[in-house]
């Protein structure tokens, strides 16, 4: 690209192959460069002050002023490339700033609510931001769960970690705090199966807290079994399907 531009800049012909071969073999830092027409000017002032042994100098001179007029144009380049660059990372600064003005009350609202809903089972739950510095769109939020009271630490909800059944219950309380949460808008919610592999005490804490937040959003619970003697609200619709 660089070279594409001195050729640009230089108005160079595509078959003039000697003048590209000499384009082409200047250096491509500024410092270089300096330090480049440092050394012709010290050359052309020495072959001046002797007799030059048949050395064109008026070719030198001219040769030395076209790389002034290329190193010149080239360092205007650099100077507009590099405001870009500039211009381009105060923005992105901004824009970063302004996400997490938005982001960081919202997950910190929702782990507030987590928390909660944690404490109806006994339990500890949170909710963190991991914000990546170099690239935002690789942010993520971080569940952290205490299922056991002898277990004081917080662990990171995983695959190996907990049990089937505790990662349904911790998914199923994170859906719950981010749609009742005031800064998200869900209409309604859907929920697949997720009381499959609890335990029936747990079964039981999560279909209670469903019901109650079922007065800020519409749900839909998908499930191929329920427990008896649940609770239920005069707003809720049963249906049964039966595929014979």
């Amino acid at each position: 690209r660089l070279m594409a531009e001195r050729v640009k800049a230089m108005g160079v012909s595509a078959s003039d192959s000697k003048l590209l071969k000499q384009l082409k073999a200047l250096p491509d830092h500024l410092a270089d460069l300096n330090r480049l027409i440092a050394q012709a000017e010290a050359r052309a002032e020495s072959l001046e002050s002797t007799a030059c042994f048949g050395v064109d100098v008026q070719r030198m001179r001219r040769e030395q002023l076209e790389r002034r007029k290329e190193i010149d144009s080239l360092r205007e380049r650099y100077g507009l490339r590099d405001q870009m660059i500039s211009d381009l990372a105060g923005k992105l600064s901004d824009g970063k700033v302004e996400w997490l003005e938005g982001v960081k009350p919202m997950v910190e609202q929702i782990s507030n609510c987590f928390g909660d809903l944690f404490a109806n089972l006994h339990a500890v739950g949170q909710v963190d931001l991991l914000v990546d510095d170099n690239d935002l769109s690789a942010s993520q939020l971080q569940i952290l769960v205490q299922f056991r009271a002898d277990d004081t630490t917080l662990h990171r909800l995983s695959a190996s970690r907990q049990s089937g059944g505790e990662k349904s219950v911790a998914t199923i309380l994170f859906l719950l705090a981010a749609s009742t949460s005031t800064s998200t808008h869900a209409a309604f919610c859907v929920v697949d199966e997720i009381n499959q592999g609890m335990d029936a005490e747990n079964e039981r804490r999560v279909h209670q807290l469903i019901l109650r937040a079922s007065g800020q959003r519409q749900y839909f619970l998908v499930t191929p079994k329920l427990l008896t003697a649940l609770s239920y609200s005069d707003k809720m619709h049963i249906h049964c399907v039966l595929n014979y």
